[in-house]
């Protein structure tokens, strides 16, 4: 996902990739709004 929107205004740009067998998903942050250093990642 590039140029996605955020609440701040600013986009987010990610790259997400899943491995089956390992049970993972990795998230790479591409593009983060200037200042930001955090992000939460929810899932069920």
């Amino acid at each position: 996902m590039d140029a996605a929107p955020t609440l701040c205004d600013s986009p987010i740009g990610y790259r997400l990739a899943h491995d089956r067998a390992e049970r993972t998903v990795t998230v790479d942050i591409t593009q983060a709004p200037e200042g930001v250093r955090r992000f939460s990642v929810t899932y069920a």
